[in-house]
Parts: C-alpha cells; sequence; structure tokens
C-alpha cells in the first residue's frame, strides 16, 4: 500500500518542533509575523473583523487569546477567525507569488491564537509559522494556478498551513498531524 500523500507534510510538521532551523529562517519567520501584525492591526479595527467582534461578543474573555488591534481575549477558534478576516482585509498582507496565495492569513492567525491560548514558548509559535508556511506554500504552488480558476487559494490551501502549524505548536506525532492535515483537506 502506497503512502498517503499528506505523509510527508505531516512528518514534516511533526519534526518542525525539534528540528534544527537556521537562524535565517528564524529571522524570516519573524519578518512574516511583523508583515501579518502590519496588516491585521488596521484590519482589526474595521468591518468585517470589527462586526464579527461584535457577532462574537458572547465568546469574549473566555480564553488567553487575543483580537488585534484591542487585545480583547477570546478562545483560539474566535481569535483566529477574526484575525484572520482582520488580517486579509486591507489587502496588505503577504503573498506567495508562485501559490497565488496569501500564508499569512490562515497560518499566522492559527499559528498565533492556538500559541496564545496554550502558553507557549515565541520559539514554538515560530516554529509552528515555518512549519505551515512550508506545508502550504507547496501545496499551494503544486496546485496553482488551475485550482485559483475556480477557489481563493487561502481559504482552502490555508487550512493545510493552519493545521500544520496548529499540529507542530501542540507537538503533535507524525499520525496526529496526518490527521490534523487530513481533516483540513476535508473542511477546505
Amino acid at each position: 500500500m502506497s503512502e498517503p500523500i499528506l505523509a510527508p507534510f505531516a512528518r514534516f510538521a511533526a519534526s518542525a518542533a525539534s528540528r534544527d532551523i537556521p537562524d535565517a529562517v528564524m529571522h524570516a519567520a519573524k519578518r512574516c509575523v511583523l508583515d501579518y501584525m502590519g496588516a491585521t492591526l488596521p484590519g482589526g479595527a474595521i468591518a468585517p473583523a470589527a462586526l464579527m467582534k461584535t457577532a462574537f461578543s458572547d465568546m469574549l474573555g473566555r480564553g488567553q487569546a487575543r483580537l488585534y488591534p484591542d487585545g480583547e481575549t477570546t478562545d483560539a477558534r474566535t481569535a483566529a477567525l477574526i484575525n484572520g478576516a482582520a488580517s486579509h482585509t486591507i489587502e496588505f498582507d503577504d503573498i506567495y507569488r508562485d501559490g497565488i496565495y496569501h500564508p499569512g492569513v490562515p497560518v499566522i492567525s492559527a499559528a498565533l491564537a492556538i500559541a496564545e491560548a496554550r502558553g507557549v514558548s515565541g520559539d514554538a509559535f515560530l516554529r509552528g509559522v515555518i512549519s505551515g508556511y512550508e506545508v502550504s506554500n507547496r501545496i499551494a504552488e503544486t496546485v496553482n494556478p488551475a485550482h485559483y480558476t475556480f477557489w481563493h487559494t487561502t481559504g482552502t490551501v490555508g487550512t493545510f498551513g493552519a493545521a500544520a502549524a496548529a499540529a507542530t505548536i501542540l507537538g503533535l506525532d507524525e499520525e496526529q498531524s496526518l490527521h490534523a492535515l487530513a481533516n483540513a483537506g476535508t473542511l477546505a
């Protein structure tokens, strides 16, 4: 029986928490986070993020993950959703040209929310960002440009990046990471 197509990505996500990461890659991840914040902070103050915050007002104060720009806390799922919307609103978010994809929106939104909710280190957070970018950028480049004819890559392929980032931050093993990625694909 052949290996599942997502297995190499699951292996990467599972090993990213402990593998040696070159300084240049860590630096690049930090720059991606700064870029993300530059788009998220103004986007968080206007619709749709401001409207979503009102719609999810019953979830405010129910967790450790932050909403930007005001820093109000909520659960990880709500924070990832609202911050993801905020980061894509003003169209200053990053782009991976070869994948026709904005990786920061799904990857950093999910990584930041789960990292804050779980109180993990900055190193663990950045490793999650690296994992999410690596997995989703490779998938995006593989499926495009044909995929973009019918679907918005950030919403579809982005689920794989978010799952990979979370798997790394949570310390999931290869099998658990494979299940996370497979479920992400089903939901995409």
